[in-house]
């Protein structure tokens, strides 16, 4: 299902199911009245992926944040898989208004190469494109999905229009899920995290190609060097990647750690920490374009200061 929290008071949602959810029928929308803080649930009928909400539309006439999951993945059930685990994935979602097109989907450590890629379209007469490949491997309309599998280490991701892709990915039989940023316009040059434990660490790093040797983490050069990144296929050349395990001295446990490109590139980051029965995955760069306020007029001999964000120039 998913989760839908308000962020103002007197916030009105209008939800319209692509499928029958509980309480609500397909096609037929209903509105919700909430505060800051209050949550909206809508659950699917059935565990069956024909039956979950994919392509259900949210509006709002304030901001709102949307969650979605899953109780129990298994990319390979018995009897006929092998892996033994089902588990837990789900991310927040962003905004139509902050869907690109070009994304990058670096594969995780799942047994057998389950890694799935789920790619949702915004707008109607959507061309899906793989790897640079010229001819679309689907066509889509507003809310509909493909999904595929992928092998190589990473993957080239482009729609016509706006497009959401999630990944679902992790390590072992442990399955976890995040959305994943588009390239234009968006990333960071310095972001700041915290390791929760001493178990399985790997960072996904994407980058522009030629930025890579530039990374600084905990104040170190030699952590992430340019012989760790690959060109990204069908990337054209333009765009490099890593998927790399770090120590609990080059990333300590409960203690902030800084990872920047001192050559002020902005770049994207994703974390996998898989410990026992679990695995969580996320990207914790910025997912937003650049926002610089409501536009003004400015008349000759008036000033106004240009706030491009912590550690990027103005």
């Amino acid at each position: 299902g998913f989760v839908i929290v308000a962020t103002d008071d007197s916030t009105t949602v209008t939800i319209t199911p692509a499928i029958d959810i509980l309480n609500h029928q397909a096609g037929i929308p209903f509105s919700i009245y909430l505060h800051r803080g209050q949550t909206y649930y809508c659950e699917a009928l059935d565990y069956i992926g024909a039956v979950k909400p994919a392509g259900t539309r949210i509006e709002s006439d304030r901001p709102v944040a949307v969650t979605i999951k899953d109780d129990m993945i298994d990319l390979d059930p018995p009897p006929s898989g092998s892996d033994g685990g089902a588990d837990l994935a789900a991310d927040q979602l962003i905004s139509v208004e902050n869907c690109g097109f070009k994304h990058i989907v670096v594969r995780g450590d799942l047994v057998n190469g389950l890694d799935k890629v789920i790619v949702c379209a915004t707008e109607d007469n959507t061309e899906i494109f793989i790897d640079g490949n010229a001819t679309p491997i689907a066509t889509l309309n507003a809310g509909q999905q493909y999904t595929y599998s992928f092998t190589a280490a990473a993957g080239f991701i482009e729609g016509s229009k706006p497009i959401y892709v999630l990944h679902i990915s992790g390590v072992g039989d442990q399955i976890a899920g995040a959305i994943i940023p588009s390239l234009e316009c968006t990333g960071s040059n310095q972001v700041g995290f915290t390791r929760t434990g001493n178990a399985n660490f790997k960072m996904n790093l994407t980058i522009k190609a030629g930025f890579e040797d530039n990374f600084i983490l905990n104040g170190s050069s030699t952590f992430i060097t340019a012989a760790d990144f690959l060109p990204v296929p069908g990337g054209n050349g333009e765009w490099v990647y890593c998927r790399k395990s770090f120590s609990t001295a080059q990333i300590p446990v409960g203690q902030a750690s800084s990872l920047q490109n001192f050559s002020a590139e902005l770049f994207h980051m994703g974390i996998t920490y898989q410990q026992g029965a679990s695995c969580n995955y996320g990207y914790f760069t910025n997912f937003s374009y650049l926002e610089l306020g409501i536009n003004r007029e400015l008349c000759l001999g008036d000033s106004a200061v240009l706030d491009a964000g912590p550690g990027k120039t103005s």
